[in-house]
């Protein structure tokens, strides 16, 4: 019996290209100050595959820009937990980096 809802190829590049394409917008709302628009963008940047440590981290300060702080500490653990996992697969100099911003973020906020 075949499931309906398999992967039947093709879709992982779609699912790629419309992620970056939210990307793009994203970055480009958060430098015009558009930080409502911008947390949209990347929460279906998200929801598209786009999960990555550092989208989270883009989210949590699109978050803190709108004062969801609640919202900013969720997201920078959940970019806290996905740099440790890249690190566990190889030490990386910008990931450590990128990390210790995380964290830095976190005892800001008091998260």
């Amino acid at each position: 019996r075949t499931n309906p809802n398999a992967n039947l190829g093709g879709s992982a590049p779609v699912e790629s290209a419309r992620s970056e394409a939210l990307l793009r917008t994203a970055r480009q709302k958060y430098l015009t100050g558009d930080y409502a628009s911008a947390a949209d963008a990347y929460e279906k940047a998200i929801a598209a595959g786009g999960d990555g440590a550092s989208v989270q981290q883009r989210l949590a300060q699109t978050y803190e820009k709108l004062g969801r702080k609640g919202d900013a500490i969720a997201a920078y653990r959940r970019a806290e937990q996905g740099y440790e996992a890249q690190l566990k697969r190889g030490d990386d100099p910008r990931t450590r980096a990128a990390l210790e911003a995380t964290r830095d973020a976190l005892r800001v906020m008091g998260g």
